[in-house]
């Protein structure tokens, strides 16, 4: 891979006229992902972790974009045909999606992201109420399968398409200090909701997976809260069974600090691990293996939200020299971005990953 294949990989992906070559040059890839094919030919890409809070980008509101899937991919091809970023997500993240298919009531602003108000599960009883959402007609799922179906038609970019992980949607179901309480005092039950979320999120993945994702990038933040005890008994397994039945491949967030997380997080399968800005990156090296790639960790509300774009820079900047000597990494935001982030700071940031790139 030569040291312009990213760049020319991007153009090419982003250009209409260029499809059939950009097809081709996605299937050269493989199955890896792009982020491992960039630390395998020791360039650096970077961007934010896209989010909702592009809507201003055509004006519109994130409840629209959340809930129409046409909205949603306009909002985001506007954003890779400005900011031209090196890692897209073909859908915006939602980690109320699967949970309102599944039963949850959820409260949804006009620009705000949503949040569940129910949670149905509290007991095995409960359990006998639920089924697996239909992926193609169920509550909001279609948006998202509709915006990734219409991002695959426009662009070849290599693409991500987020989803909520196993633990994080038994978490919406059951209410988080429910199944924390649960794990302790129940551990039966939270198995059981634990294999249900499972078989849930996989009939989804395998949807958007058929709508052309390339990677599904899998959100445990509610992991943060477990210990690493806790994560290795109830989170652990279900999250190796998920990803070795995906087709392509995944990376894994978890947000705050994972710290004590890391090498279990290495052991599910995932190809990256995204981390958030509590959790010092620049420790990782000797703990990660050099096939996973080491994703993050610009915050996303001190430096990205808060910061002047010649900031931004100087912070993204910082960030990369820091780990420089580490091929296997990419730099992205910590987490999801805030409603409200200054667009010019989301080009500072993928600029500066440009400009090092140069050097």
């Amino acid at each position: 891979m030569s040291a312009s294949t990213i760049d020319v990989v991007n153009w090419v992906g982003r250009q209409r006229a260029l499809r059939p070559v950009g097809l081709l040059l996605k299937r050269s890839l493989g199955k890896k992902s792009f982020a491992q094919m960039a630390a395998a030919s020791g360039r650096r890409i970077g961007a934010p972790i896209m989010g909702a809070y592009l809507s201003g980008l055509t004006g519109t509101t994130v409840k629209q974009n959340l809930t129409d899937g046409r909205i949603m991919f306009e909002t985001i091809e506007r954003y890779v045909t400005t900011f031209k970023p090196d890692f897209v997500m073909c859908a915006f993240p939602d980690l109320t999606a699967e949970a309102e298919a599944c039963g949850c009531e959820i409260n949804m602003p006009d620009n705000a992201l949503p949040s569940t108000t129910t949670h149905p599960i509290q007991s095995h009883e409960s359990m006998k109420s639920l089924r697996i959402p239909d992926p193609q007609k169920d509550a909001r799922l279609p948006v998202f399968i509709e915006a990734t179906r219409l991002f695959s038609k426009r662009f070849t970019l290599p693409k991500t398409v987020p989803s909520a992980g196993p633990f994080t949607l038994a978490a919406e179901l059951m209410g988080v200090d429910i199944i924390t309480r649960k794990i302790i005092k129940e551990p039966p039950l939270v198995h059981e909701i634990m294999e249900y979320s499972l078989q849930v999120i996989q009939r989804f993945n395998n949807e958007l997976i058929k709508a052309g994702a390339d990677v599904i990038g899998i959100a445990e933040p509610t992991c943060s809260l477990l210990s690493a005890k806790a994560f290795e008994k109830f989170v652990l397994p279900y999250q190796q069974r998920y990803i070795k039945s995906l087709s392509v491949p995944a990376t894994l967030h978890i947000c705050g600090r994972a710290n004590h997380l890391i090498e279990l997080m290495c052991k599910t399968g995932a190809t990256g691990l995204s981390v958030d800005a509590p959790t010092d990156i620049t420790k990782l090296k000797d703990r990660v293996p050099p096939d996973i790639i080491i994703l993050g960790n610009l915050s996303p509300v001190e430096v990205l939200m808060m910061k002047k774009p010649d900031e931004v820079r100087g912070a993204a900047l910082d960030l990369l020299r820091a780990m420089e000597n580490i091929p296997n990494f990419g730099l992205l935001s910590g987490c999801d971005l805030p409603v409200g982030t200054p667009m010019e700071n989301i080009g500072a940031m993928i600029n500066a990953v440009k400009e090092y790139r140069t050097k």
